[in-house]
This record gives C-alpha cells, structure tokens and sequence, in this order.
C-alpha cells in the first residue's frame, strides 16, 4: 500500500498512467475510491495522481484541527515527496477549496486549476441548504449502503432520479419477461435503492403481478427485503389492483407556495426562488416552512415526492 511521509502524517496515495501529472484533490470525509470511474479515462493522458486527504481513507487520522490551508500543505508536501514541480490539479466539493488554496498559497505548482462542485468559500459563496447540511452530517452514521441511498438527493435532481427509478423498473421487468433474473433483480435492486429513501409504493404496485412475483424473489434473496416486505403488502391477492390513493392535504397549498413548490421541483436555490419571484429569500423559507407543515415533509425531495403523489407536479 503506497504511502508516503507528509508533515506529521502518514498520507496514501496511488499513481496511475504516464504523461503531464494530474492532482485529484477529493472532498469531505472521501477517499481515492472516489474516483475510480474517472482515473481510467484520465490516466489515458495524464500521469495521475489520487490521494487520501488526512482523516480519511487509508491516511492518518491525527486528533487535532484540520484547516483548508493544513489540507493544501499536506497536498504540497505530497507533490514534493514524489518529486511534481508542478502539475494539474483538479479538486472536487471541498477538494475544490482545498485546491484554490494551494493555488494561492502555491502558485508555482499549479500549471491549471479545475474545481467541481465547489465554492470559493467566505461571504460570497452559496451556502449548502440547512437539510443538506443536516442530511451529510448524518451520513457518517450510516453502513455504506444506507448512506449511498441516503445521499443521492445531494449528487442528483429529484426529476434525474424519479426518471432512473422508472427506467430501472422497467428494464426489470423486461429482463425477467425474457427468463433473466440475475439481470432483473440488479435492476429491481437498484430502483429499489434509489425509490426507499422517499417510501414510494405505488411506483412498483402501479406494475401489477409480474413485479409482485419480482419482489417477492428479491426478498427470498435478501434484497431490500424490509422495503420489498411494505411494498408486496400493497398487493392484493387479486390481480390488478393497486394501494390507496394519497389522502388529501389538510389544507391546499396557496397559489404562492405552488410558485414555490415548482420552482423547487426545478432545482432552484431559495436564493434563485427569490430572485424568480422577486421576493426576500427570508418569505421564500418561510413558504417553504408552510408548504412543509401542509405536506407533512421535511425536505425539498420529499416535499417534491409528496406532491407528485397528490398530482400536485405535471
């Protein structure tokens, strides 16, 4: 296992391919594993270099504060142990901050910057939602699995993942109308983990007997079966028939929280919901919290899931 002595650590690191060096600078709490689906396609060009910042991974964890600043000198001080004057650093979430410090704390050794999901931190950044904030402290709590369920409203819309859940129950079911169910059920596994953190029924019970019979194989391999248990409940013995509809909301939203209900739908910023609306971003939460309460929610993804639900989102 390649490590190598950084400051008063001991930091892992891997390198892969050949050509100008590339720094891959990961984010909070995440390691180089993080970038297995990238490093093969940009080993092709570059000579790539992928670490574990400290606290994380396969590096050190000393007890001691940590600072964006100790994280870009621990990057440095990497690049001096393997003998990089200077390279392409790409950093990602709070990689990204840890990348323009180096750049500005070091701009000898920075031939190129790339951020993703990032901000420039202080006064003018974009804070991260309260829930999310909430939501990614939680994760630490969580097994790997729980937490990569828990987590994907924070990598991807509401409307990219209802449309990857019905794409995968779909693609369930034509496996197994063709006699495949190895292949069926790692589909009917996946929409599974993608649809359980929100609760949906009638997304599976809408398909009738063939996905009862697929559930029911998913539970006697140990699949989602807690899930796959609610979900066969909603399956009468008859054909056909599907769960209770939605009750109705207590009382209806008000055009205004509509406004906002689709705007959140779309993936707006409350600061961008303001702007649309013209309004302070302190009257956007506030019909946020409302919308909330009346939908019984404590999300923006469960609040969007709800509403669909009740047909209150085309």
């Amino acid at each position: 296992m390649p490590e190598v002595k950084v400051n008063d650590i001991q930091l892992y690191y891997e390198m892969h391919g050949q050509g100008e060096p590339l720094v891959l600078i990961m984010g909070l709490g995440a390691s180089t594993r993080g970038w297995d689906m990238q490093i093969p396609t940009f080993s092709r060009e570059f000579q790539v270099v992928a670490f574990d910042n400290r606290g994380s991974g396969r590096s050190d964890k000393p007890d001691s504060s940590y600072s964006i600043r100790l994280f870009a000198d621990d990057t440095a001080g990497l690049m001096d142990a393997l003998g990089i004057a200077s390279a392409h650093v790409y950093g990602q979430s709070m990689g990204g901050l840890i990348a323009q410090e180096l750049a500005l704390s070091y701009p000898q050794r920075v031939r190129t910057l790339v951020l993703g999901s990032t901000s420039c931190g202080g006064q003018q950044a974009v804070a991260a939602l309260p829930e999310h904030v909430t939501l990614m402290a939680s994760l630490n709590t969580l097994s790997p699995e729980e937490a990569a369920e828990k987590g994907l409203p924070l990598m991807y819309s509401s409307e990219f993942i209802a449309r990857k859940r019905q794409e995968l129950i779909v693609r369930a079911l034509a496996h197994r109308s063709r006699g495949q169910t190895v292949q069926a059920l790692s589909a009917l596994a996946r929409a599974l983990a993608l649809a359980e953190p929100e609760g949906y029924v009638g997304l599976f019970a809408d398909e009738g007997p063939p996905m009862a019979a697929l559930l029911r194989e998913a539970t006697s391999r140990g699949i989602a079966p807690e899930y796959a248990i609610r979900l066969l409940a909603a399956f009468d013995a008859g054909p056909g028939l599907k769960p209770a509809p939605a009750p109705p909301l207590p009382e209806p939203l008000s055009d205004r929280e509509m406004d906002v209900l689709r705007l959140i739908a779309a993936g707006l910023s409350n600061r961008e919901i303001a702007q649309e609306l013209v309004v302070e971003v302190s009257t956007v939460k506030w019909h946020i919290n409302n919308l909330y309460g009346k939908l019984g929610v404590h999300s923006r993804t469960q609040a969007v899931a709800r509403a669909r639900e009740l047909n209150l989102l085309s």
